[in-house]
């Protein structure tokens, strides 16, 4: 099987492609249609359907962006580039692409990971880097006035909650009893 994007022309009536430049391209198609010709008969199947955009890269896309912010991530936690990764598409896939405290699109915003147990030397101590580095910990807002707003590091109840939550999820995934 092969598959490729290929330019529709006009001829007499006819269906008809532009065969791709790229000579290894020709080379491939040719040993497939001689494979159909051989086995088949000379059917081929044939699915038609837009060609899919490119994804982007570069600069200004969204993954040298989303890159660049979990370097940074990285850089001060010291954790592995896939941890922080992981949990940062896990915290983007919950949210739902919306901000998690006013509902606003996070394209609309400056979207950034609010630590509900904030990330404090003090919090770090009394916690542990497990728990403020967990992915439940994570929410996505898009404003700095919403990461303040989901912080609930002056709530000792929720705060116990949350951690309930996170050592309840951990323990289930390694199978530790209760």
């Amino acid at each position: 099987m092969v598959q490729y994007v290929l330019k529709r022309v006009d001829i007499a009536g006819r269906i008809a492609f532009e065969p791709p430049a790229d000579s290894g391209a020709q080379e491939a198609i040719k040993r497939e249609l001689r494979k159909c010709r051989d086995k088949h008969h000379d059917y081929v199947l044939l699915t038609l359907q837009p060609p899919k955009r490119p994804r982007t890269t570069g600069a200004f896309s969204q993954n040298h962006h989303l890159n660049g912010h979990i370097m940074q991530i990285c850089n001060e936690t010291s954790n592995s580039y896939d941890a922080i990764k992981y949990c940062v598409k896990y915290a983007l896939a919950i949210s739902g692409g919306v901000c998690e405290v006013c509902g606003r699109p996070l394209r609309d915003g400056q979207p950034q990971g609010a630590h509900r147990i904030g990330n404090t030397i003090a919090n770090r101590a009394k916690y542990g880097d497990f728990v403020i580095d967990h992915r439940f910990n994570i929410g996505m807002t898009c404003s700095l006035k919403c990461n303040a707003e989901l912080d609930i590091s002056g709530d000792t109840g929720k705060v116990i909650k949350l951690c309930c939550k996170i050592y309840a999820a951990e323990s289930k995934k390694y199978g530790v009893e209760k």
